[in-house]
């Protein structure tokens, strides 16, 4: 097969060599896998290093990373050259900095490694760190999220600390923690999109963002110090994986948990919870007798608006004190949230809980093409948030 195109006039004019698609096919893609190895992937004679070797290593003596002064974070070099020199994405930099500094690797290794860099018998070396809040939340396999703060309660400044849990890495997929770093006390940053999603870190985190590189929508690493306004930072979406119902009594409370948030009120002497959809009324009593019982009214009364609201009203707060509702005594709306323990249920549980606060206060709206639009309205900032960040 040929592409002949003549131009106008004579044939003496004419440039345009006609060429079998295939042959230049076959040419360019062997061009193109030369300059690959040349460029790329074989080291110069002049010094023994590959380019991706080079940009490592200038991003560290640009950071002021020196043989005279204190180690550094492997994620901050990391993160260094990939803003900077090399938008590649992370692993491949972070096996060239790991490689640099193993002497079974190199004759003369050019990083002083410390920590577990892996060892001769090819075992992998230790997963670079990120700088993160305390609060910020660790998932795990089953869809529950721990604070990393609490995986190792009381852990010291500049420690290093031995762990045995299965977390969830950036595409959803369960590996295994052994090691949480105390780094100590730095100075953070917190970049807020314009939907109300929040991350907080050190200036040299780096965050996914969708860049428009010469009329091209491309994903590349920026460092936080990096992101300016009308940037848009990617969101990892995956979907937790339910492994069957939740137990039956968590699934219960995280259900009256939902109800008496968006349409309940708990003081210290008395509880109450009112609504019109009779059905969900009727499963809101029937949670409450299974899991906290004791004694309680229910009334029905038309209001203004000529609908019956009905009425759950509990006087003696004995048993709701034991239960887990206990949590919403004395609270505030202004100063509600989501529990400690329910971040920590599997995802069958927070998927009750979530049911049941927009059954309350939220709601949901068919838009244009085809797009669903949920929405929750509540008098307080931290609860909103948890709930964005729980959906």
């Amino acid at each position: 097969m040929t592409d002949t195109t003549l131009p106008p006039g004579d044939e003496a004019g004419d440039r345009i060599e006609p060429v079998d698609i295939q042959q230049e096919m076959q040419r360019s893609y062997i061009d193109y896998a030369m300059s690959v190895i040349v460029g790329r992937a074989l080291p110069e004679v002049r010094d023994g290093l590959k380019p991706v070797h080079r940009r490592v290593l200038y991003a560290m003596y640009d950071s002021g990373f020196r043989p005279d002064r204190s180690h550094a974070k492997s994620a901050r070099s990391v993160a260094e050259t990939m803003g900077n020199y090399h938008p590649h994405g992370d692993a491949s930099i972070y096996d060239t900095l790991v490689r640099m500094a193993q002497p079974w690797s190199l004759r003369y290794p050019l990083v002083d490694g410390q920590g577990n860099f892996g060892s001769p018998g090819n075992d992998p070396p230790a997963a670079m760190r990120y700088c993160v809040t305390g609060d910020a939340l660790v998932r795990l396999p089953f869809g529950q999220s721990v604070r990393i703060a609490d995986f190792v309660p009381g852990a010291r400044p500049n420690s290093d600390n031995v762990v045995d849990a299965k977390v969830l890495d950036r595409h959803g997929n369960p590996v295994v923690a052994d090691r949480l770093f105390h780094s100590g006390e730095h100075r953070t940053y917190t970049v807020t999109t314009a939907e109300g999603y929040s991350v907080t870190g050190t200036a040299n985190h780096p965050l996914l963002c969708l860049v428009d590189v010469a009329g091209v929508p491309t994903l590349l690493w920026k460092l936080i110090e990096e992101v300016r306004p009308n940037d848009r930072v990617a969101i990892q979406r995956t979907l937790p994986a339910e492994f069957g119902p939740g137990d039956w009594h968590d699934t219960l409370e995280a259900l009256l948990l939902g109800a008496f948030i968006s349409e309940g009120f708990v003081s210290e002497r008395r509880a109450g919870f009112n609504n019109l959809d009779r059905d969900y009324f009727n499963m809101v009593v029937a949670a409450y007798d299974a899991v906290v019982g004791g004694p309680r009214y229910v009334s029905e009364r038309t209001i203004a608006s000529g609908s019956n609201l009905l009425e759950l009203d509990i006087h003696n707060l004995s048993a709701l004190r034991t239960s887990r509702l206990a949590d919403l005594i004395g609270q505030r709306s202004a100063d509600k949230v989501v529990p400690q323990w329910l971040w920590q249920s599997p995802a069958a549980v927070k998927r009750a809980f979530l049911g049941a606060l927009f059954e309350g206060d939220g709601s949901c709206s068919a838009l244009p093409r085809t797009m669903i639009q949920i929405s929750y309205s509540t008098r307080s900032g931290r609860l909103a948030k948890d709930v964005q960040q729980m959906l």
